[in-house]
C-alpha cells in the first residue's frame, strides 16, 4: 500500500492535563517515527512517499484562506469550505498572539521594539513544555436553572476580546493546547488527507494538477489526528478534521473526473462515501459534520461511555435528509470476537449503502493495554478486522483512504499497522 508521510507532522509537541496533572501529551511525535520505521522495513509490500510542506500562519490569505501559491495544493480551499473561518484564524495565530501579549503582561512593555521582538523570538525558540497555549476557561452553556428559553443568549456567545480567554472559546478540553508548531503540523496532517483523497479517485484529471498516478488504497500518517475536531472547535488532540477535509477533496476530484471524462454539462451529485471510524473514541466531530448528509454514511465502533462522553449513543442516527445515515456501535470492554461481531453489523450497513469511496478513521487505541482505551484487541486481530471489511465482494474493490487517528502504546504501533494493512490489502 502507498503510505503518505510529512516530516512537518513531527513538529507538534504539547503538554496536556490528565488526571489533574500536566504531562507530555500521549499524542507524541514518536508515534509517527515508529510507524515510518515499520513501513520502511516492510518494503516492497508497502511504499513510503514523503511529502514536504511548510505551512505557517502566513500561509493563509486573509480573504480566501487559500494557502500561499507556492504550496501548490487545494488545502486552503477545502479548509475554508468545511471549517469555521474565525476558528481557522484563531488556530493559525493564537500562539504568536499569546506570546506578544505575554511580553506585555510580564511588564516588558518598557522594552524597546527591538528588545521586545528579541524576547518574542526567544520564547518561540523554547522547548514545547515551556510554552503551550491552554484554555483558562471554556465557552459556558447558556442555560438557566428555571428553564427559561435562552436562545437569544446562545446566539450572543462570541469569542472573548481578551486574548487569554480566547482559546477556551475554540476548544473543549485540556488535551488540545497550541504550541509553536501546532498549526504547521495540523495543516501538514490535513494536507496528507487531501493528497490521499486525490490519489484514490480513479484516473482523476484535475486542472493544474500534474499527478498521473492513482491507487486503490492509500494510508495517510495524519498527525495530529482529526475526528474530534468539530470544524469550529479543537478537542481530543484534534485541530483540523482530516476526514472532513478528505471527503471535500474526494468530492472535488470525483466531480472533476466526471466533468472532464464524461463531458457532462452539470455538476455531478456527490459520491456516496462511508466513513468507518475504528478509533477507540467516538468521532464526534466527523459525526457532527455529516449528521444531516445522506451522501456520507458515518459508522463508529467505540468504547461505550468513554471520551468524548457526550456523543456516540446508538440513538444518534442522523437528522433531516441524513436520518438513518449515522450508525453508532458502542462496546464496553470488548474482546476481539465481540468487536468483530459489531464490525459485521457495520459491514452489513456498508453493503446496503454501496459506497463509491471508503474513508477509514483508524485508531490503534483499541489495542490491549493502550493507556487511553480498554478493549482487548491484539496485533493479529487487526488483520482479521481489515479482512472482515475487504473480503466482502461489494466492498473489496472500493477505493479507500485510511487516516491515522489515535493509538498510544507506541512500541506496538508499527506491528499493529502492518497487521491491519496486510488484512486490508489481502496479503498472504
Amino acid at each position: 500500500m502507498l503510505v503518505l508521510h510529512d516530516p512537518a507532522t513531527l513538529k507538534h509537541q504539547i503538554v496536556e492535563l490528565l488526571d489533574c496533572k500536566p504531562i507530555p501529551a500521549y499524542e507524541s511525535p514518536t508515534r509517527i517515527e515508529v510507524l515510518v520505521a515499520a513501513i520502511q522495513a516492510s518494503v516492497p509490500q508497502h511504499s513510503l512517499r514523503t511529502i514536504v510542506s511548510s505551512f505557517t500562519s502566513a500561509s493563509l490569505n486573509s480573504s480566501s484562506l487559500a494557502p500561499a501559491p507556492s504550496s501548490g495544493d487545494l488545502l486552503g480551499r477545502f479548509l475554508s469550505e468545511t471549517h469555521d473561518k474565525d476558528y481557522l484564524r484563531h488556530l493559525s495565530h493564537i500562539f504568536d498572539d499569546i506570546i506578544r501579549a505575554q511580553i506585555d503582561v510580564d511588564g516588558s512593555s518598557e522594552l524597546s521594539a527591538a528588545e521586545a521582538e528579541a524576547e518574542y523570538e526567544r520564547i518561540k525558540a523554547t522547548e514545547f513544555s515551556e510554552f503551550v497555549v491552554l484554555p483558562e476557561t471554556f465557552r459556558p452553556p447558556m442555560r438557566t436553572r428555571n428553564g427559561l428559553n435562552t436562545g437569544a443568549l446562545e446566539q450572543n456567545v462570541r469569542a472573548p476580546k481578551d486574548i487569554f480567554g480566547r482559546h477556551g472559546f475554540y476548544t473543549y478540553d485540556m488535551a488540545t493546547g497550541v504550541g509553536k508548531d501546532t498549526w504547521a503540523a495540523a495543516c501538514a496532517s490535513a494536507h496528507l488527507a487531501v493528497v490521499g483523497a486525490e490519489l484514490i479517485v480513479p484516473k482523476a484529471k484535475v486542472p493544474g494538477v500534474s499527478r498521473e498516478d492513482s491507487h486503490k488504497n492509500v494510508f495517510a500518517m495524519c498527525r495530529p489526528p482529526g475526528h474530534h475536531c468539530t470544524t469550529d472547535m479543537a478537542g481530543g488532540y484534534c485541530y483540523l478534521n482530516n476526514a472532513v477535509v478528505a471527503i471535500q477533496a474526494l468530492r472535488y476530484h470525483h466531480a472533476a473526473q466526471r466533468l472532464q471524462q464524461q463531458e457532462i454539462d452539470e455538476q455531478p451529485a456527490h459520491p456516496r462515501i462511508t466513513v468507518l471510524d475504528l478509533d477507540f473514541h467516538h468521532g464526534n466531530g466527523t459525526q457532527a459534520a455529516f449528521y444531516e448528509d445522506p451522501t456520507v454514511l458515518y459508522i463508529s465502533i467505540h468504547g461505550e461511555g468513554e471520551y468524548p462522553y457526550y456523543t456516540g449513543y446508538p440513538e444518534e442516527t442522523g437528522t433531516g435528509l441524513g436520518a438513518g445515515f449515522n450508525i453508532n456501535l458502542p462496546l464496553a470492554m470488548a474482546t476481539a470476537d465481540e468487536y468483530l461481531d459489531k464490525l459485521q453489523v457495520a459491514v452489513d450497513h456498508m453493503k446496503a449503502y454501496k459506497p463509491e469511496y471508503i474513508v477509514v478513521s483508524l485508531g490503534f487505541d483499541t489495542f490491549r493495554g493502550d493507556p487511553l482505551g480498554n478493549f482487548m484487541i491484539d496485533t493479529p486481530d487487526y488483520e482479521r478486522i481489515a479482512r472482515k471489511v475487504r473480503e466482502e465482494e461489494l466492498l473489496s474493490g472500493t477505493p479507500s483512504l485510511i487516516l491515522l487517528e489515535g493509538g498510544y502504546m507506541v512500541e506496538k504501533l508499527g506491528v499493529n499497522l502492518l497487521s491491519f494493512l496486510k488484512g486490508w490489502e489481502g496479503l498472504a
